[in-house]
């Protein structure tokens, strides 16, 4: 016999089902198209599920995205606290930065990330929030950043220099190679990468 879900347990799991039918209703019509009525008929929740767990699209959508970069903040962590020479290391990075711009899923995200960022450069409160979220990112790529550093003679300052060029320059690349789809070539991250480290 199953095992009974405590009522944090199946909140929790209502939550998830949330967020996996946001997902699949935000890539299909993006976050203006998107009404909260589809995400709760997609996930089989009546619309006050939605409600109960998330205060509104916005939130629900900034809780889709505290969940992916979550999980890709864990996969950079785990590639800079190994211990690799640098050369392998920007290879696995090239790899990883390679089958994620390759992902129709990220392309998704991409095109809907661009279309969030309007809406919340238009709305303060949002715009605040996406920045808190900018922000958790850098000051987490500085800290794994610092430990490839550790015991070189590198600033703070050139350590946050390096992080805000790195996350401006995959910005970029993820923006263009969902216009070009082409237009770098593999070895163009490692190349680049290097100039850094």
């Amino acid at each position: 016999m199953p095992k009974r879900l405590t009522m944090e347990e199946k909140k929790q799991q209502t939550k998830e089902m949330l967020l996996n039918s946001a997902e699949v209703i935000f890539s299909k019509k993006g976050f203006n198209g998107a009404s909260v009525d589809e995400i709760a008929e997609e996930a089989g929740y009546s619309k006050g599920a939605v409600y109960s767990n998330f205060s509104n699209k916005e939130d629900l959508f900034l809780a889709l995205y505290d969940r992916r970069f979550k999980h890709q903040l864990e996969e950079w962590g785990q590639l800079f606290k190994s211990q690799l020479e640098n050369g392998s290391r920007l290879d696995k990075i090239e790899s990883l930065l390679i089958s994620h711009s390759k992902s129709n899923q990220d392309s998704k995200w991409t095109l809907l990330m661009l279309e969030f960022t309007l809406y919340a450069l238009r709305n303060e409160d949002i715009r605040q929030k996406l920045a808190s979220r900018y922000n958790l990112i850098l000051s987490s790529m500085k800290e794994d950043i610092s430990s490839h550093f550790m015991g070189k003679n590198i600033s703070h300052k050139k350590i946050d220099e390096i992080v805000v060029s790195l996350l401006s320059l995959e910005t970029g690349l993820n923006i263009l190679e969902s216009i070009i789809p082409n237009i770098i070539d593999e070895g163009f991250r490692s190349r680049t990468y290097r100039t850094f480290f």
